[in-house]
């Protein structure tokens, strides 16, 4: 249950500079700590001062302006706080404190496949889910065939939703979602969509967005995507916002915020015998090592919700040590 609102959210035209203004926006919720079985039990712990609740914070005095034309990233632990803001600036909550100036359009991009129905088939569904958009069937009839060739989905089209899988369901809903225009648009990982196909061809249709300076809004856990697309980005933690400046600084935050690099050399690159060796975190063997300076491959393990991760990296070895000091081990 949200609080009280004190805060507003205003939707505007205007020939300012910024798509968004966000000023001083909190929000909480109150979370039930007892059930009153009936009115009188509501009564009784009223009078005992039992309000029957607690206030979570979730969004804690931020502030901050999109421009027109910018490409923003925001990213942020599980819990941050980041669908919390971006259901509020897409209207769908409402700010417990200070104030949101939206300046045009805003078409979000937040719940992909909303309002399908699985006992309709895919071509119903396209119809259906248009006009829960605002399209009429006769400008569904024209984007038809579009939509329909980028989900890569025609010879299913006549077949009912619920013998879909859930990538196909999701491409479905992908490529109806794209057709709504808007001056904004915010993106909650819908990016990550799909099979690898698809998400290149999902990738190439944002980056013509970004090439023709449509302001968008990207929510995501994928640092890639903040660094090929993203002018800024936004580290939010415990619903403050820790970081604003370049993708690139704060990507790095990110990573290490939530996870904890585990470095260990590449043992064809060790040439050197005389070096002081270094101890493999994961076997507890030690190896010899390039002089300090030189240029050295490592792999970098990352653990997210169970699954771990791999990549391959270039580093000088004396960055390398400086890093292998201040490993650890931890539960992510």
């Amino acid at each position: 249950m949200s609080s009280p609102k004190t805060g507003k959210r205003i939707e505007v035209r205007t020939d300012s500079d910024n798509a968004i203004e966000v000023k001083h926006l909190s929000k909480s919720f109150h979370l039930p700590t007892e059930r009153s079985w009936g009115l009188k039990q509501a009564i009784f712990n009223r009078l005992k001062g039992i309000k029957g609740y607690k206030d979570q914070r979730v969004l804690r005095d931020i502030s901050f302006n999109v421009k027109k034309g910018e490409f923003l990233g925001i990213v942020g632990r599980n819990g941050s706080g980041k669908s919390t803001l971006l259901k509020i600036l897409s209207g769908i909550y409402y700010p417990s404190k200070g104030e949101i100036i939206v300046n045009g359009s805003l078409v979000p991009f937040i719940e992909l496949g909303v309002g399908f129905n699985p006992e309709l088939t895919g071509r119903e569904n396209v119809y259906l889910n248009g006009a829960l958009l605002g399209f009429s069937n006769k400008e569904m009839d024209a984007m038809y065939d579009e939509i329909v060739d980028f989900a890569e989905l025609r010879e299913f089209m006549d077949q009912k939703l619920k013998n879909y899988s859930s990538g196909m369901q999701v491409r479905l809903a992908f490529s109806i979602a794209i057709r709504a225009k808007g001056d904004i648009l915010v993106l909650d990982e819908v990016l990550a969509v799909g099979d690898a196909a698809f998400q290149q061809k999902c990738n190439d249709y944002f980056a013509k967005l970004h090439k023709a300076k449509q302001t968008i809004i990207l929510v995501t856990h994928d640092m890639n995507n903040v660094r090929k697309f993203c002018d800024r980005a936004i580290l939010i933690e415990k619903g403050e916002i820790a970081l604003d400046g370049e993708p690139e600084l704060v990507s790095k935050s990110y990573i290490k915020l939530w996870s904890d690099f585990i470095p260990f050399i590449n043992p064809r690159k060790m040439k050197n015998p005389k070096a002081a060796p270094i101890v493999d975190p994961y076997t507890g063997k030690t190896h010899d090592t390039l002089p300090a300076g030189s240029v050295v491959k490592y792999s970098t393990k990352v653990r997210v919700n169970g699954k771990d991760y791999y990549r391959t990296e270039k580093d000088s070895l004396k960055n390398l040590d400086r890093a292998i000091e201040s490993t650890y081990l931890k539960e992510i």
